[in-house]
């Protein structure tokens, strides 16, 4: 039964309650503030972080220097671009890993 007083502290919880190795900890701090702390994750996020990054400001840059409209030079482009790649790799990566992991997830709960 609870007390009546709300600022009571909770009663220490038994060990049974707590993780017991790191795999179930770091799987518990996961599920509670939904942090991906998969490697294997956050490396393709990197790599496609850095691939979008460089192949935009090279784009970025070539725009720049053959549009006549932009009145920017090579650098300019190159900054912009970059900027636009990080932010497609880091949105167009974590979409594609929330739907790579959500499947799984669904197609269960489909059953």
């Amino acid at each position: 039964m609870m007390s009546e007083n709300p600022y009571e502290p909770p009663r220490s919880s038994s060990k049974s309650d707590l993780p017991r190795s790191t795999s179930e900890t770091s799987e518990s701090i996961e599920k509670a503030i939904y942090l991906n702390l998969r490697w294997h994750d956050n490396f393709f996020q990197a790599i496609f972080i850095f691939v979008s990054t460089i192949f935009s400001a090279i784009t970025g840059a070539i725009l720049a220097e053959y549009n006549l409209l932009w009145n920017s030079n090579w650098i300019g482009g190159a900054i912009i671009g970059t900027f636009s790649g990080l932010m497609l790799g880091t949105f167009a990566s974590g979409i594609f890993l929330m739907f790579y992991r959500a499947s799984p997830r669904i197609k269960r709960e489909a059953e």
